[in-house]
């Protein structure tokens, strides 16, 4: 486009502007303007000259009117944007109020849950306390994980508990003409049988000892029965499950007191096994004392025996007389060797079997051990005043370890033990037989050369003879 093209454009622009701006028509003017104004620069660069700026001097006042209008219209348009900008970050603003409300909302709802449903567990719990449902402590009991299962026996007692307690909402039963007042007062006469029950029976399992579980098991079952009953009568919600439950505690406390009494008698055994071991002991030096000045007696019977003997004229006599001197002091020199290798080995002693009919019945036979240089005196006292007759022995068998062979023989016949829940008493019940047979196999597998005599027969004399009078009276 040449530069005449171009002034006659912005010229042809530009009267139109003048001519809507004569007839009072400013808006049109301003939008014809607009439309030129990509020419305004073109028309104010060629309207140089004086008189043409004189000429068209009403246009160019519109002209400045327009870029000035422009500029306002830029000002309002960024105002405009702003404000629009800050409006929509008010919204967002608003918007985030609002769910953080929501949120606040839902929690308090949740936490007016929570409080509501707390306060059914506190009102349950107190329930249940009123029942006699409470944590309890079981003294002397260190186990923790004895501990662990009655804790859980207790739990489960609750469950019941609050099952039976939860039943009495829903009864039909009536009381002053209200079923409401029906159900609370079915809910209290439960919950007083459920405290008098607990209340009983948590009384018997305190009394709980190792030899006394079935005085304590009586009676559990005759309070379950008592209030079992009450409830039948009166229609009301009771459970055989409580019965269950609290004979499984009294179970488990008397479980702890076997396993204390067991661990006692253990101790018990240990010391007397010291006691025995320092015993023998003692004995062994005795004897060795002994053997030693009796072999110094022979010593000093043969030294002077055999200076007389040089003496006298009666040489066959005294050859006599000294080789009998010979024969003790070859008697005394080996008690002294083997008291002397007695007090050294203190592993060595003698296996008893013996019975005892009057007291265990037949076939029951104690296979046990003794380091004492006189194992009867164990024997005698093992028949004390604890038993009405005294053991008879079928058996005295010495050896070097006589520990380990007793310990042999209880293997070989350990499922004929009589006591299955104490293993420390050493009763067995089965046949001679047998039992000669189990030694036998004991001795063979230890390699025990000594030779086992066995009396069959049990005298059990004091036994008999009461019998006999017994049945003559």
């Amino acid at each position: 486009m040449n530069r005449t093209s171009v002034i006659g454009l912005a010229a042809s622009a530009v009267l139109a502007a003048a001519g809507l701006a004569a007839e009072g028509n400013a808006s049109k003017a301003l939008l014809a303007a607009g439309t030129a104004s990509g020419a305004g620069s073109a028309v104010a660069a060629l309207l140089t000259e004086s008189k043409t700026r004189k000429r068209f001097a009403g246009v160019l006042d519109i002209e400045d009117e327009i870029s000035r209008s422009s500029k306002n219209l830029k000002s309002v348009e960024d105002r405009l944007a702003k404000a629009t900008g800050s409006f929509n970050s008010q919204e967002e603003a608003i918007e985030r109020l609002r769910n953080e409300r929501s949120e606040i909302t839902d929690e308090v709802a949740s936490m007016r849950a929570d409080l509501i449903s707390m306060r059914k567990v506190i009102e349950v719990e107190n329930d249940l306390q009123m029942a006699g449902f409470a944590a309890r402590r079981y003294l002397g009991i260190d186990s923790d994980a004895l501990l662990e299962r009655l804790k859980d026996n207790r739990t489960r007692q609750k469950e019941v508990g609050k099952s039976i307690l939860d039943k009495c909402q829903y009864l039909n039963f009536t009381y002053n003409d209200s079923i409401p007042q029906g159900r609370a007062f079915a809910k209290r006469t439960v919950t007083s049988w459920l405290r008098g029950f607990n209340a009983e029976c948590d009384a018997a399992i305190s009394t709980l000892k190792h030899s006394n579980d079935s005085t304590v098991l009586n009676k559990i079952d005759k309070a379950f029965n008592f209030y079992e009953k009450k409830a039948e009568q009166q229609s009301f919600p009771w459970s055989s499950a409580l019965s269950g439950l609290k004979e499984e505690e009294a179970f488990l406390v008397h479980e702890h007191h076997v396993e204390k009494q067991r661990e006692k008698e253990e101790q018990a055994e240990i010391r007397r096994e010291m006691r025995e071991e320092e015993r023998a002991l003692r004995e062994a030096e005795e004897a060795q004392r002994n053997a030693e000045r009796e072999a110094e007696k022979y010593e000093e019977l043969l030294r002077k025996a055999k200076e007389e003997a040089y003496s006298e004229t009666e040489e066959a006599e005294h050859l006599s007389k000294i080789a009998e001197l010979e024969r003790r002091l070859a008697e005394a020199e080996e008690n002294r060797e083997r008291a002397i290798s007695r007090a050294q080995m203190t592993r060595s002693g003698h296996v008893y079997v013996i019975s005892n009919v009057g007291s265990f019945g037949q076939d029951v036979f104690k296979v046990g051990m003794s380091r004492r240089l006189d194992p009867m005196e164990r024997v005698k006292e093992l028949g004390d005043a604890s038993v009405p007759f005294p053991f008879d022995v079928h058996a005295m068998i010495f050896t070097e370890d006589a520990p380990g062979f007793e310990k042999e023989i209880h293997r070989q016949i350990w499922e004929h033990r009589v006591n299955r829940v104490n293993d420390r008493r050493e009763f067995f019940q089965l046949s001679m037989p047998e039992l000669e047979e189990a030694t036998a196999q004991a001795a063979k597998n230890l390699g025990v050369t000594a030779e086992i005599r066995w009396t069959r027969y049990a005298l059990a004399e004091q036994y008999r003879q009461s019998v006999s009078e017994r049945f003559a009276a």
